[in-house]
């Protein structure tokens, strides 16, 4: 019996002779597997103080000991040496770090373990090394994209799986792509690590992030073998992926003939349809897989479904796959079945051939009189291809002179539809004299055995026939009109210019297959040749886009564009453009002005037009005159008339005048009356105003004159400071507006997401920004809802405070000044000179009534939910979409049901305070005589003084005005700053801040943070967040868009970064109205509201950025940056604040510091803290206007 002990404590015997332990070595073999303790390399055996190597022979007499290692510490440099070694397979350095013992589950920077390494190179021993080790089979890269079981099937490494696998690796663990081990082998080819996959309970139905299963994979690469093995193992072999595409699919489209042989036995159903109606059978007849062709057929697959009218047999005709035509038509494909544009097989078979599948059709009685669309039948499509080639083929000068001849002489009109006039010549025998020419064009002779068939079927009896079109040898190239799409260019940024096209005859373009354009400048090309179709489907190509045009010269260029229908450019029309190129530096110019004077004068309205004149100046090439007359008749006007804006500003008015009725009739005063019972505390009464922050949701203005107003008599009475009320009125109002779904800020923000869809649809993105789901504004403002970090951060900061009763900083020794003192006020602090508008306020005999806030809120909240409802439910069913929560309201018209909602609730609000009378103060109730039919006003008692409405329809109609009339700056402001969304956008800034963020210097994913910074940086010197809006957005988010080649996720967190960080400018800086509102309707001295604020809007962006845009933009999921955020806000109070109620009023963490630095290093005098009175001395004083 062997004895071990335990340093710790303990003792245990070991019968060597029935455990067959015989060494050092299976000893702790022994003791990591049956007693718990860890593996091997972390074990010391002891005998008389000292180690025994692991090849010590072990008897029964000993007596040893057992000591446990801690995990060496090592640098991160070792690390990467350890992880290196594993990966090429040195099992001695592998060994030797073990023995330190390292921890076998480190990673390398670039976030591998060993493991991983190892597992991806195949390299059998140090995997087994590491695993008795103990190290994670299921662990995964920092990334969360691989792990050792992904990497040894990636690499085929049948024994490293195996041993994995014996170590319990999780079988069915996904990496960040989906992909499961097993669809990773699959996709490989490796049988045999799909069958060990299997025999470990792998999961043979499980899909990768695009929806992909095993199956699929391994059938779309024609891996035999493993299909059979998952078939055997229970695979479905008619599971889809999103886009409906099955195995059977993938094996047929590419023509793995063993594999659909294999899936058809296996059950999979032939007749499956993906999203776009495609089957099977399709694919392999589109791609002329005979084979596949024959198994579906022979399967019972169905000849005849189309996909948008298109059959197997049109797509096998098209392409000529003569074998696959005949299996598809001794399997009773329908020769006649017409597709949306009237086209038939045989259409399909008579433009390119070849003449066998021609052939075949007839045989089969294909209709040869069946017109298309546009007017022509088999034979005409026959003879318009034929004479393309001829047209296109080399000719020499001769050849082409005597071609013409041939025809004016043989001219004859034919009668075969007037959509497109044709004529049809007869070849006489002089036409064989130019027999080369027909050599020349290459394939033409096929052609004519094409249109022998075609002949012969109607009946025709000339040989062989011609068809023209509408163009001849001598057609003349079309004019056009030239446009740049921006006034000015780039230097070295591409541009485009824009094309109208004009035909000067209507009879001379059927034949006519290109157009060639080129752009050049003093002779030297600018764009090289461009080609395109004639025909944009079944109509002549009107326009043209020429794009990816660069100069690299500043200044006046004259550009010469030439149009024509043939390469060498004989007969092409030309024109000429004037480019006017700018350096970059210069198109910064109109928002660094706008910047400057703002930060300067403290005007916005000033800055945005000087920053209007800038860029006029710049268009317009330094001509001052003509630059300050475009910002009145072309920015400003353009932003009046266009018609979005109007829906904005129209809403924006209804929303105004209703909160102003809402204010004169008492409801806000309502509502927070109701709050009010509940106060008993500070707390209390913080926690009032930060609630109703909240009710008051729809407009930052009307939450800041309510809150404010109604909330500064409670919080004097309960001491809370002025400045701590300016923080909570101030900060619950842009950031709730902001986040609002419906808000006076709604359709703002919207409209300016809507402008750069509509600027990104234009440069054509259109189906890039479908595909990734980004079609609606108001859709890409709620996905950007969870990455709204500063607001969101803000709100959770400010109920932590609250709730902790806990502040820092100058907000500190406020709160601590009116809680010791009595002092709401600043003893240094004097009240706003600026007097609020009282006329908004109702008399003191009106009734503050809850439900005349809560109806008409609620009304307009219904109205414009029920008009994003309607609006969306049309265009989906116009549109024929799946009827889904995301198409009604993805597809509804925000700005329709914005003012639609705004001018009912407005309606509502007018109707429903009208018939509420007042009567000393008190709701008077008339409905018990209207219900008897009396409608005279009747007075309970003997007072003469006759009931009266709360407000009068005259009396709501001048009250909405005046409330409108408060919108008058904000909309001049807007006007402005949407003209410099213009303005910047014709010196084509954002180009440049696009060409910029595309620099390889500069990594995409940096631009949420970056611009955050910079969104918050120009509102904090404007003074305006909807200002700094209107120009970040054009000048930031297509060139987020172009830069990080369509990334949705960067694009949404763009969004987010540019409305917070204008939040946060609009929260840090005094010339803010909302700052200056707050100061106002709290009456706390300005400059003492931003000195208590500005440190903690400081410090919520900072962790905005740090724990929001940074990660979510490079490490993690927008959400978990959110939720991560929000825990550490409500915590942060706890470690950076103090509580105002300190018994020794200590400083808080920060001021602590900041102190010691003072005192210890500055050699400074400690600052004294004010004795705490007694209770005898804790008068109240008098602070003002204190009452409930």
């Amino acid at each position: 019996m062997l004895h071990v002990r335990m340093l710790s404590g303990g003792d245990m015997a070991i019968p060597l002779e029935e455990m067959e332990i015989d060494d050092v070595k299976g000893l702790k073999r022994h003791l990591g597997h049956l007693h718990g303790f860890p593996l091997g390399f972390r074990q010391r055996i002891l005998l008389d103080g000292k180690v025994l190597a692991d090849v010590a022979k072990l008897d029964c007499s000993m007596e040893l000991d057992l000591v446990l290692l801690n995990f060496a510490e090592v640098s991160q440099e070792q690390v990467n040496d350890f992880v290196a070694a594993a990966y090429h397979g040195s099992k001695a350095e592998v060994e030797s770090k073990l023995q330190l013992p390292q921890d076998p589950d480190l990673m390398r920077t670039e976030g591998v373990t060993a493991l991983m390494a190892a597992s991806y190179g195949g390299r059998v021993e140090v995997v087994s090394l590491l695993l008795e080790a103990g190290a994670d089979t299921n662990l995964g890269d920092s990334a969360g994209d691989l792990n050792a079981l992904i990497q040894a099937c990636h690499g085929c490494h049948v024994e490293v799986v195996r041993l994995l696998l014996e170590a319990r690796a999780n079988a069915n663990v996904a990496g960040g792509r989906g992909n499961t081990p097993l669809v990773m082998g699959s996709d490989i080819g490796q049988a045999e690590v799909v069958r060990l996959l299997l025999d470990a309970g792998a999961d043979t139905n499980v899909t990768d992030i695009i929806g992909h299963t095993a199956l699929m994979s391994a059938s779309g690469k024609g891996h035999v073998e493993v299909v059979r093995v998952l078939l055997e193992g229970g695979a479905n072999t008619n599971v889809t992926n999103g886009n409906g595409y099955t195995a059977l699919m993938s094996a047929s489209g590419k023509g793995h003939v063993e594999v659909v042989r294999l899936l058809l036995e296996g059950g999979a159903n032939a007749d499956a349809k993906d999203r776009g109606g495609c089957t099977a059978l399709m694919s392999a007849s589109e791609n002329g897989h005979v084979e596949a062709v024959r198994l579906l057929v022979d399967a019972g697959a169905d000849t005849n479904v189309a996909d948008f009218g298109r059959t197997a047999l049109m797509s096998a005709s098209g392409k000529g796959h003569v074998e696959v035509v005949r299996l598809l038509l001794e399997g009773g494909a329908n020769t006649n079945v017409t597709n949306g544009y009237g086209y038939t097989a045989l259409m399909s078979a008579s433009g390119r051939g070849p003449v066998e599948a021609v052939r075949l059709l007839l045989k089969a009685r294909a209709d040869t009189k069946v017109m298309a669309r546009g007017g022509g039948t088999a034979f005409m499509r026959a003879m318009r291809f034929m004479y393309d080639l001829f047209k296109s083929a080399k000719q020499t000068q001769a050849a082409q002179q005597k071609i013409q001849e041939l025809i004016q002489e043989n001219l004859v009109e034919g009668s075969l539809g007037l959509a497109e006039m044709f004529w049809v010549v007869r070849l006489p025998e002089a036409w064989a004299k130019e027999d080369h020419i027909i050599k020349e064009a290459g394939g033409v002779g096929q052609l004519v055995a094409v249109t022998t068939q075609l002949t012969a079927a109607v009946n025709m009896a000339w040989y062989p026939v011609l068809l023209l079109g509408c163009a001849v040898l001598s057609s003349a190239a079309p004019s056009f009109t030239v446009k740049g799409s921006r006034p000015t260019i780039l230097e070295g940024v591409g541009f485009q210019l824009d094309l109208t096209l004009s035909y000067p005859s209507g009879d001379n373009l059927a034949a006519g297959s290109n157009i060639y354009v080129r752009v050049q400048k003093g002779g030297q090309s600018v764009s090289g040749v461009k080609t395109y179709p004639l025909y944009s489907g079944d109509e002549l190509r009107t326009s043209l886009t020429l794009s990816d045009l660069v100069l690299n010269e500043v200044g006046t260029h004259e550009l010469t564009v030439d149009v024509a229908y043939s390469a060498d450019f004989l007969g092409a029309s030309s024109g000429t453009y004037e480019a006017w190129v700018i350096s970059g530096f210069v198109s910064l110019l109109p928002p660094l002005f706008v910047v400057l004077v703002a930060g300067l004068t403290q005007e916005v309205l000033w800055a945005l037009w000087v920053g209007l004149f800038v860029a006029g100046a710049i268009v317009h090439q330094g001509n001052i005159f003509d630059a300050f007359l475009r910002t009145l008749d072309t920015y400003l006007v353009n932003s009046l008339a266009d018609s979005g804006h109007a829906f904005v500003i129209l809403f924006s008015w209804f929303l105004a005048g209703l909160v102003a009725v809402v204010q004169k009739s008492g409801g806000g005063h309502g509502i927070a009356n109701i709050m009010l019972k509940r106060i008993s505390t500070r707390r209390g009464v913080q926690l009032a105003v930060y609630l109703l922050g909240f009710v008051i949701f729809f407009d930052d203005y009307a939450n800041t004159l309510i809150l404010g107003n109604t909330m500064r008599g409670i919080s004097d009475a309960f001491f809370v400071s002025r400045e701590k009320l300016a923080f909570l009125v101030d900060a619950t109002t842009a950031p709730i507006a902001s986040l609002a779904p419906i808000s006076s800020w709604i359709g703002f923000e919207v409209g300016l997401i809507n402008d750069q869809l509509e600027t990104l649809k234009g440069l054509g993105y259109t189906d890039a920004l479908a595909e990734a789901g980004l079609t609606s504004g108001y859709g890409i403002f709620l996905s950007s809802l969870a990455s709204r970090y500063y607001p969101i951060f803000m709100l959770v900061f400010q109920l932590s405070l609250i709730v902790f009763q806990r502040d820092a900083g100058p907000m500190l020794q406020a709160e601590r000044r009116a809680f010791d003192n009595k002092q709401v006020i600043s003893p240094t602090a004097k009240e706003s000179e600026v007097t609020l508008d009282s006329s908004m306020e109702p008399s003191e005999s009106t009734p503050k009534l809850w439900w005349n806030s809560v109806v008409p809120i609620l009304s307009t909240l219904i109205a414009v939910f029920a008009a994003l409802l309607v609006t969306g439910y049309n265009t989906t069913v116009d549109g024929g979409q799946e009827m889904t929560a995301e198409n009604l309201f993805g597809n509804g018209d925000s700005y329709s049901a914005l003012l639609w909602g705004g001018f009912i609730g407005s309606v509502v609000t007018w109707v429903f305070i009208r018939l509420q009378y007042q009567y000393k103060g008190e709701i008077y109730n008339q409905w018990k005589h209207w219900v008897a039919c009396d409608f005279r006003m009747q007075i309970d008692g003997d007072d003469a003084e006759a009931p009266r409405p709360i407000l009068n329809f005259k009396e709501s109609l001048d009250v909405w005005i005046e409330g409108v009339k408060g919108l008058t700056a904000p909309v001049l402001v807007l006007l402005m700053a949407w003209g410099i969304g213009a303005a910047v956008k014709d010196v084509s800034c954002d180009l440049f801040f696009a060409s910029v963020f595309s620099s390889d210097s500069l990594d995409y994913r940096s631009l949420p943070t970056l611009t955050f910074l910079i969104s918050s940086l120009m509102s904090f010197c404007t003074g305006t967040s909807w200002g700094t809006m209107s120009i970040m957005f054009p000048l930031v988010l297509p060139a987020a868009w172009i830069s990080s080649n369509g990334d949705q996720e960067i694009f949404v967190l763009v969004v987010s970064a540019i409305l917070a960080g204008s939040v946060f400018g609009d929260h840090a800086t005094a010339i803010s109205d909302t700052t200056i509102l707050s100061s106002m309707a709290t009456k706390c001295d300005l400059r003492h509201h931003v000195v208590t604020q500005l440190p903690y809007a400081l410090f919520v962006a900072v962790v905005a950025i740090l724990l929001g845009y940074l990660p979510a933009s490079f490490l993690l999921p927008a959400w978990l940056g959110l939720l991560l955020g929000i825990v550490v806000m409500f915590l942060a109070p706890l470690v950076f604040a103090e509580k105002v109620d300190h018994p020794q009023r200590r400083l808080d963490p920060t001021m602590r510091v900041l102190e010691w630095a003072r005192v210890t290093l500055l050699k400074g005098k400690p600052t004294e803290t004010a004795p705490i009175k007694s209770e005898s001395e804790k008068e109240e004083k008098d602070v003002g206007d204190r009452a409930f």
